[in-house]
């Protein structure tokens, strides 16, 4: 016969396994919610599609980032790839928004600064396809485990941003910027601009 005491035991564990599976089902459900967000290639669904009117540039209130659709490059293994890379005398490596001409610097041109200090080192201009990707998780056909670390790499296509449409668009933005010092008659200098002492 089954006693008091293990009736209340039997309960404690009935109400604990139930909250464990219900927090167990609210954490599938939020994962699952916060997948169905992230796209296979790892790019912004927002990416181009920002309202920029709908900042100040004052304080923290600007976007996080450059809302520009930079399109999709392809870049199969094998296959020659594009040079990305920026003339540094054509801009600055900063970048200005809203109507105070607010200056910021694009983290993707300050990793490429980094990359091109160590240019001495690699072979010059040749960067590896997997330094402009997202990472993504394609899977490679076969099993590893059989075909064992000396297997034949099966070429595969990774799907990375078109980084020619955002120098073209860094290049545009330093020659209006060069325009915009230009009419308010100030001087420039590679490092600061000096506006007339009113």
């Amino acid at each position: 016969m089954p006693t008091e005491g293990g009736h209340i035991a039997s309960r404690t564990k009935l109400i604990l396994l139930s909250a464990l599976s219900i927090t167990s089902l609210l954490t599938t459900l939020l994962l699952f919610s916060l997948v169905q967000k992230i796209e296979p290639n790892g790019f912004s669904k927002q990416q181009g599609n920002l309202d920029i009117n709908a900042f100040t540039f004052v304080g923290d209130d600007f976007p996080d980032y450059l809302p520009i659709d930079m399109g999709e490059i392809r870049i199969e293994g094998g296959k020659e790839w594009p040079s990305f890379s920026i003339s540094v005398d054509l801009v600055d490596r900063t970048y200005r928004f809203g109507p105070q001409n607010r200056t910021f610097v694009l983290a993707m041109i300050h990793e490429l600064h980094c990359i091109e200090t160590f240019e001495e080192v690699i072979a010059k201009g040749e960067y590896p396809p997997w330094t402009l990707c997202d990472p993504d998780l394609t899977l490679e056909p076969g099993d590893f485990v059989k075909q064992g670390p000396s297997r034949d790499l099966v070429p595969s296509t990774r799907t990375c941003r078109n980084w020619d449409v955002l120098y073209q668009h860094i290049i545009q933005n330093y020659r209006n910027w060069v325009d915009f010092i230009e009419k308010q008659g100030w001087q420039f200098s590679e490092w600061y601009v000096v506006s007339p002492v009113t």
